[in-house]
């Protein structure tokens, strides 16, 4: 009956679906059409969404669209997901960006392992940009298991080097520093592999940074100063320049602030007129990360002007973009300025006041520990023994993992 086919195509369309996406999957006229959907609104198994910007209609119950999904066989299924794939991309011809994760969804459900792939990177790649860091994990990790089904030619290589380095950040923010790091390292042995020195680039620069938040600054420094030097012989400017920033970084985490402010000095212009809200796949924006690099390696020479000068334009481009973590990373700085000049009960406050309300993203809590770590030694210093004691503790779990 045509009000099973169409409640079929409709659960593998997903739990919400368009009606323009049901029209086109199916051989139902429109009336035809409707008066399907109208059975089964009557049945209490959809109901309408919305009809604005367009008409769409979802399942009442979860567990009636997985029951409704199953009923079919595999490879029914299978073959509905990629005439979704189509139809999605015949309809939005041009503007397929905007509907990426459920042509990525449907692509690996399909087995389209090659649409799969590219889908599945560039949905990784939005989430990104919209700090939904597991869900960007989750289609960088489902575009590596396509990536397995293809020929290991030197485009999909490429590709699985991008999607790898892409990883760092996603990890980073995850919490997830071992699992970034073993991509990391793929990603440099098939950049070898097929020598390929652009992406090379991009490898030993998010390694560097990596390593330097491990404390393994030799390694660290070493892999920025390789980076440097093939940089250098490239003519790859702004690589020279985040060569010169990761180091500095290196150095300002076993708090050797000199060298790092040296190294960077000579990079302003780069950092904050020309990549002023530029991230290149990086966490944070490059200009609010070289104002907060410059905010601690200030403070910690004792220049407070200089230092308090930098946490202010950090604190104006965070402002700009609206970047979670942008804030986060000035806020912590912020607090690392503070301590610098000599632990009070306002900062332990404002510390407290963070902490308690959760201003930040669900993504920026495996950082927590950052803050948590600045409230302890701020305790500490208060002679507050016991609740030192008991933040630091707090701090240890995510820190350690």
């Amino acid at each position: 009956p045509r009000e099973r086919k169409t409640l079929h195509y409709a659960a593998v369309c997903g739990k919400d679906f368009s009606y323009r996406l049901l029209e086109a999957l199916t051989d139902l006229s429109p009336n035809a059409l409707q008066d399907s959907l109208d059975t089964l609104r009557q049945a209490d198994l959809v109901y309408e969404l919305q009809r604005f910007p367009e008409l769409e209609f979802t399942f009442k119950h979860a567990l009636t669209h997985d029951v409704a999904y199953e009923q079919s066989l595999l490879s029914e299924r299978k073959q509905i997901h990629g005439e979704v794939v189509e139809v999605l991309e015949q309809l939005w011809r041009g503007r397929t960006k905007e509907i990426v994760e459920p042509l990525a969804r449907h692509a690996h459900r399909a087995e389209d392992w090659e649409k799969a792939a590219r889908y599945g990177y560039e949905a990784g790649l939005k989430a990104v940009d919209h700090s939904a860091f597991d869900k960007a994990a989750s289609f960088c990790e489902e575009a590596l298991i396509a990536l397995d089904f293809l020929d290991n030619d030197i485009d999909h290589i490429r590709l699985g080097i991008d999607i790898r380095k892409s990883l760092r950040p996603i990890y980073s923010a995850l919490n997830k520093a071992k699992e970034a790091l073993a991509r990391l390292n793929q990603a440099r042995d098939l950049c070898e592999r097929i020598d390929d020195k652009e992406r090379l680039f991009d490898v030993l620069l998010h390694s560097s940074f990596l390593l330097s938040t491990f404390i393994q600054f030799d390694r660290a420094v070493e892999l920025a100063e390789q980076l440097e030097v093939l940089a250098q012989e490239a003519g790859a400017q702004r690589y020279v320049a985040e060569a010169r920033m990761a180091k500095a970084q290196a150095y300002l985490i076993v708090s050797t602030p000199l060298p790092a402010i040296d190294l960077i000095r000579d990079f302003e212009d780069e950092f904050t007129v020309q990549w002023r809200r530029e991230r290149f796949g990086l966490v944070a924006t490059r200009s609010v990360w070289y104002f907060t690099q410059r905010c601690l390696a200030t403070a910690l020479t004792g220049n407070f002007e200089s230092a308090e000068s930098n946490r202010a334009k950090a604190a104006a481009v965070a402002e700009e973009t609206g970047r979670t973590f942008d804030r986060f990373f000035v806020d912590y700085f912020s607090a690392r300025l503070e301590l610098s000049k000599g632990a009070s009960p306002q900062l332990a406050a404002a510390l407290e006041q963070a902490l308690k309300h959760n201003e930040y993203d669900k993504d920026i809590e495996p950082f927590f520990c950052w803050l948590l770590s600045c409230l302890g030694q701020t305790y500490f210093e208060l002679g507050l023994y016991d609740d030192a004691i008991e933040v630091l503790e707090d701090a240890i779990a995510p820190a350690t993992k």
